[in-house]
C-alpha cells in the first residue's frame, strides 16, 4: 500500500499544549511508532475520549487523518463519554446556530450568560432567557421573566409555563430552537486503511409535482328582496267594484282574491330566499374553513420540505458526524446545486391561491429558509461588520463542503488576515490535491492570495478557450471551483479577479465577496447581502428585497464539523474520475524491497515454456495502481511532454519494474540516453542492459542499429524454421535466445528520430519506448506503425498537445510535483496517472542489488551465450 500522508492534532494534558504533527506512515506502523518518533513512549493516549492501545495501527480508526491525540500521564483516569438523551434542543437558526445540548433528566436554561446550560452569542437574550425542565411527564418550559418573552409554535409561553414535545420550535431573541429526538441511522462508512473513511452518499430521487393550488370559495351575495307587484295588485280591484255594482256586493270578494294570491306567493318567495341565503352561507363558512385548513396545512409542508432541503447548522454537523443523511447529496445535476442557506425570513409561498374571481396570489409563508443559487447569481455579496460578516461566511463554507462532495466542487479562500476560515484549511475541499494537507488553497499572504486567483483565472481561461461542447456530447462537466474573496476591496484591481468574475460564473467559477461596506463589493455581484445587527436583506435583480434572521456560526462549530469531515472521502467515483496522489513511491506501489534478494529471484522464477508476463506497474491511477503490458498495450510506446516533465523518470520507471519482474533472459534493454547519459546512468548497470548509446558517440549508434538488424533477421530466420508466427509460440531450438526480448528504450531530443529509421520499429518482437519533447517530434514515418500504448505528460504546445488538453481533469497543476500523465491505450480512453518516483538512494540501491543477483537456476542460460550479433556498445 503507498505511504500514508496524515496531519494528526497532539494535545498534551498536563500542559495543554498543541501540536500538529505532518507524518508518513506505511500499514504495519502503530501508535507507538507514531509516540517514538515523538518522543513519548510512555504515556497513554485518548481519541475522542477512549483510550487507543499502543498497538493500534496508523490509518484505521481512531487514528484517522486530523485526529486529535489527548497525551496523558500513565495515571490519568479514563475519560468518560456522556450518554445520550432521548432528546436534545438544537439551535437551528440566529447568530449562533449549530448548537446542541443534550437534555439530561433535570434543570437547564438557556440564554447568552456565563451561568446558562446552553450559552448562545444573540445579544437579544437575556443571560438567563427561559428553562426546560425534564422529568417523568416530558420537559416543561418557562419563560425566566424577559422583556421580548418566548414563544412555541408561534403561541407565547404563559407564566405558568407549558410543555413541548419533539417537534416543537422555541423562538427566543434572534433564536430559533427546536426539541429534537434521537434517530439513529445506519453507517455508510468504510474503513479503507490509509487513513480515511469512504462514504457513499445516499442516491438522491427529485421530488415530482407541482405545487399545489388551493381553491377559496367566493361567498355567497345577500338574497335579493323581491317587490310587491302593486299593479297586479290593485288593477282586479276597479272590475270587482264593478261586477259588485251590477252582481251585488259578493262580487267584491273575488276582485281581493287576487291580490291576496299575490301578495302570499311574494312573501313566500321572501321566505325560501332568506332560508336559502343562511345555507349558502353556513356552506361557504365550512367551504372556507376547509380551504383554509387545507392551506395551513400546505403552507406547513411547503415549510418542512424547504427546510429539509436547505438543512440548518446543526443538520450540517450530524451530516458531517454521520447521523444525517445529507452529506455529500448535491452532485452535478441536484436540482439545488450550489444553493446555500442565509436565513430565515418571509418569502411568497411557491402554491398558488385562486379565489372564484379568478384572481391568483401567493400567500406569505414565514420563517423559511432564504436560499440563493450560486449557479444562478455567479457572484454573492455579503456587507457587514466583521463579526456577523465572518459567522455567515463560516456558515456558507460548511454547507459547501458537507452538502457537496470534492469530487464536484472544490473552494478556494483568500482573506486579508487568518480567522473564520482556519479550521477548513485541512479539508479535502480547500486542497489542491486530496493526499497533500499541504496543498491547501486558503491564504492570508499576499503572495500566495494572487497565485490562487492566477491559478483560477488560468483555469477559466482555458476553460472558455475550449470547443463549446455541442447537445451530443456526453463528457461530463468540469468539477466547480467557489472562491471566497475576504476583504474584496483590497483585491479589486487585482486582474485575475476581474476575468473570474467576468466569465467564470459561465464556466463553473464561481465567487463569494465579503467586504465591510456594500460599496466594496464588485459590481459583477448579482446579489448583495447586507448585515445589520444580526438581521439580513437579501436584494437581487429584478426581486423584491427579502428581510430575515441571519444563520451565522462559532468557532466552536466549525472545529467540530471539521474535525468530523477531515477523514472522510468519497468512495464513488467522481464525475470527472478519481483524484491522482500528489506522489507515489514505486517501491510502495508494488511492495517491493530492493534489499531482498530471494524476493527479486523468486519473482525471475517463471514456468518453462510459458510466455512472460510483461504486465507491470508505472504509476497509480484515481482508481488503483496503473498498469502497462507490451504485449497487449504494445509493442511500441511513445511518452510525450515538455522539458522537466518527467519523461525520463517515467522511463526510468517502467525500466526497474520491468527489471524487478523479469530475469535477464527473459528481457534486455538498449537504452538510447541523448541527455549525454544522465537519464540512465543507473540503468545501465543493470544485468539486463545489454548497451546504451548517448548523443556524444554517434558511431556507437550506427553499430547498433545494425547489430539490432543482425539480431532481427536472425530471429526472422529461426522463426521460419520452426514454423512459429511469434515467440511465444516457438518451440524449436535455439529457445533461450530467441525467447529474449529486446526493448529499446530512447530518451529525450528530437534527434533521436533523425537517423536511420530501425526496421525493430515495424516488425519483431522488439519494443521500442520514446521520449521525445512533443508528439509530433516522434510520430513520424513508420514510427507510427504499430505504437499502441501513449504516455503523454502535459504538452502545452497547441499542435503536438491539443490531444491531451482535451482531455485534461481541470484541476489547477502543482508546481513542483511529480509528473501527472494521460495514458491511452490503443483507441481506449485516457486514464490521468500520477508517475511513481524512484527516490534517488532506493534507485541506487535496487540497481546494485541486481547487479549481485543471479537468475534463478530454472531460468535461461546466461546472457553470455547470446551470439555476438546481439551484443553491441562501444568497443
Amino acid at each position: 500500500m503507498p505511504t500514508m500522508q496524515l496531519r494528526m492534532n497532539l494535545v498534551d494534558r498536563s500542559d495543554g499544549s498543541s501540536t500538529t504533527v505532518d507524518l508518513r506512515a506505511a500499514a504495519h506502523h502503530t501508535l507507538d511508532d507514531l509516540l517514538a518518533a515523538h518522543g513519548r513512549t510512555d504515556t497513554r493516549v485518548h481519541v475522542g475520549g477512549r483510550r487507543v492501545p499502543p498497538d493500534a495501527p496508523i490509518g484505521r480508526p481512531p487514528l484517522l487523518d486530523a485526529a486529535t491525540l489527548v497525551l496523558g500521564s500513565d495515571d490519568a483516569e479514563e475519560d468518560t463519554l456522556p450518554r445520550r438523551a432521548p432528546l436534545r434542543v438544537v439551535t437551528t437558526c440566529g447568530p449562533d446556530a449549530g448548537r446542541t445540548h443534550e437534555l439530561q433528566p433535570g434543570r437547564h436554561t438557556i440564554g447568552r450568560g456565563e451561568a446558562a446550560t446552553l450559552r448562545v452569542a444573540d445579544d437579544a437574550l437575556s443571560r438567563e432567557h427561559l428553562e426546560l425542565t425534564v422529568d417523568r411527564d416530558g420537559v416543561l418550559l418557562r419563560d425566566l421573566g424577559t422583556t421580548n418573552g418566548t414563544t412555541v409554535d408561534g403561541a407565547a409561553v404563559p407564566a405558568a409555563g407549558t410543555r413541548v414535545r419533539a417537534g416543537s420550535h422555541l423562538r427566543a431573541g434572534r433564536s430559533t430552537f427546536v426539541i429534537e429526538a434521537h434517530r439513529p441511522r445506519p453507517s455508510r462508512r468504510t474503513v479503507t486503511g490509509d487513513g480515511t473513511l469512504g462514504v457513499n452518499p445516499l442516491p438522491h430521487v427529485p421530488r415530482a409535482g407541482a405545487p399545489p393550488t388551493i381553491t377559496v370559495p367566493a361567498e355567497p351575495s345577500s338574497p335579493r328582496r323581491r317587490r310587491i307587484p302593486w299593479l297586479m295588485v290593485l288593477l282586479p280591484l276597479p272590475f270587482a267594484g264593478l261586477l259588485a255594482l251590477f252582481f251585488g256586493p259578493r262580487m267584491l270578494l273575488f276582485g281581493l282574491l287576487s291580490p291576496i294570491l299575490v301578495l302570499g306567493s311574494t312573501l313566500s318567495d321572501r321566505t325560501s330566499s332568506r332560508r336559502e341565503h343562511r345555507e349558502a352561507h353556513a356552506a361557504w363558512v365550512r367551504d372556507r374553513a376547509r380551504a383554509g385548513e387545507r392551506l395551513t396545512a400546505a403552507l406547513a409542508a411547503e415549510r418542512r420540505d424547504r427546510l429539509r432541503a436547505a438543512p440548518d447548522a446543526a443538520a450540517l454537523l450530524d451530516a458531517a458526524r454521520g447521523d444525517g443523511p445529507h452529506l455529500w447529496e448535491r452532485r452535478v445535476g441536484h436540482e439545488l446545486h450550489l444553493c446555500l442557506r442565509l436565513g430565515l425570513g418571509a418569502l411568497p409561498a411557491r402554491l398558488d391561491v385562486e379565489h372564484r374571481a379568478g384572481t391568483r396570489e401567493h400567500p406569505v409563508l414565514d420563517d423559511a429558509p432564504l436560499v440563493v443559487d450560486l449557479t444562478d447569481i455567479g457572484v454573492l455579496g455579503i456587507a457587514g461588520d466583521r463579526v456577523r460578516r465572518d459567522r455567515l461566511a463560516r456558515h456558507l463554507l460548511g454547507q459547501l463542503v458537507v452538502l457537496h462532495s470534492h469530487h464536484d466542487v472544490r473552494v478556494s479562500v483568500v482573506a486579508d488576515d487568518t480567522g473564520w476560515w482556519a479550521p477548513f484549511a485541512g479539508l479535502v475541499h480547500l486542497r489542491a490535491h486530496d493526499d497533500d494537507p499541504d496543498s491547501a488553497r486558503a491564504t492570508a499572504d499576499p503572495d500566495g492570495g494572487a497565485a490562487v486567483l492566477a491559478d483560477l483565472a488560468a483555469l477559466t481561461t482555458a476553460r472558455v478557450a475550449q470547443t463549446p461542447r455541442s447537445r451530443h456530447d456526453a463528457s461530463p462537466p468540469p468539477t466547480t471551483h467557489v472562491v471566497i474573496v475576504d476583504g474584496a476591496g483590497t483585491w479589486r484591481s487585482d486582474p485575475n479577479l476581474r476575468t473570474i468574475m467576468g466569465t467564470g460564473s459561465d464556466h463553473r467559477v464561481h465567487v463569494i465577496a465579503l467586504a465591510d461596506v456594500a460599496e466594496h463589493l464588485p459590481h459583477e455581484a448579482r446579489a448583495v447581502v447586507a448585515l445589520h445587527d444580526d438581521d439580513l436583506r437579501l436584494l437581487r435583480a429584478d426581486e423584491p428585497i427579502a428581510r430575515g434572521v441571519v444563520d451565522g456560526t462559532g468557532e466552536a462549530w466549525a472545529r467540530r464539523l471539521t474535525t468530523a469531515l477531515a477523514p472522510l472521502r468519497d468512495a464513488t467515483p467522481g464525475s470527472t474520475g478519481g483524484s491522482l496522489p500528489t506522489a507515489a513511491r514505486w517501491v510502495d506501489v508494488v511492495g517491493c524491497d530492493p534489499d531482498d534478494l530471494d524476493g527479486f529471484a523468486e519473482e525471475w522464477r517463471h514456468d518453462e515454456g510459458t510466455p512472460s508476463d510483461l504486465e507491470v506497474v508505472v504509476g497509480v491511477g484515481g482508481d488503483g495502481p496503473m498498469r502497462l503490458d507490451l504485449r497487449r498495450d504494445g509493442p511500441h510506446a511513445l511518452v510525450a511532454g515538455t522539458t522537466g516533465s518527467g519523461k525520463s523518470e517515467f522511463l526510468q520507471t517502467w525500466v526497474a519494474a520491468l527489471a524487478a519482474h523479469l530475469s535477464p533472459e527473459e528481457i534486455t534493454f538498449v537504452l538510447v540516453d541523448y541527455k549525454g547519459g544522465a537519464a540512465f546512468a543507473e540503468c545501465a548497470r543493470l544485468p539486463h542492459t545489454v548497451g546504451m548509446l548517448t548523443d556524444l558517440d554517434p558511431t556507437a549508434a550506427e553499430r547498433a542499429l545494425s547489430s539490432l538488424d543482425a539480431e532481427l533477421t536472425r530471429r526472422e530466420h529461426i522463426l521460419a524454421a520452426s514454423g512459429a508466427p511469434d515467440i511465444d509460440r516457438h518451440h524449436g531450438d535455439p529457445l533461450p535466445p530467441s525467447r529474449d526480448r529486446h526493448r529499446r528504450v530512447p530518451d529525450a531530443r528530437r534527434g533521436a528520430a533523425r537517423g536511420p529509421r530501425p526496421p525493430a520499429a515495424h516488425r519483431g518482437r522488439r519494443a521500442l519506448a520514446r521520449g521525445p519533447p512533443r508528439p509530433r517530434d516522434a510520430a513520424t514515418g513508420g514510427h507510427r506503425l504499430g505504437r499502441h500504448p501513449r504516455q503523454r505528460q502535459p504538452a502545452h504546445r497547441a499542435a503536438g498537445a491539443r490531444p491531451v488538453r482535451q482531455r485534461r481533469r481541470h484541476r489547477l497543476p502543482r508546481r513542483g510535483g511529480p509528473p501527472r500523465e494521460r495514458s491511452r491505450a490503443g483507441s481506449g480512453e485516457h486514464r490521468g496517472r500520477s508517475g511513481a518516483r524512484l527516490p534517488d538512494r532506493t534507485h541506487r540501491r535496487a540497481r546494485r542489488r541486481l547487479r549481485g543477483t543471479s537468475p534463478p537456476a530454472k531460468t535461461r542460460p546466461a546472457l553470455a551465450r547470446r551470439p555476438a550479433a546481439a551484443r553491441f556498445g562501444p568497443e
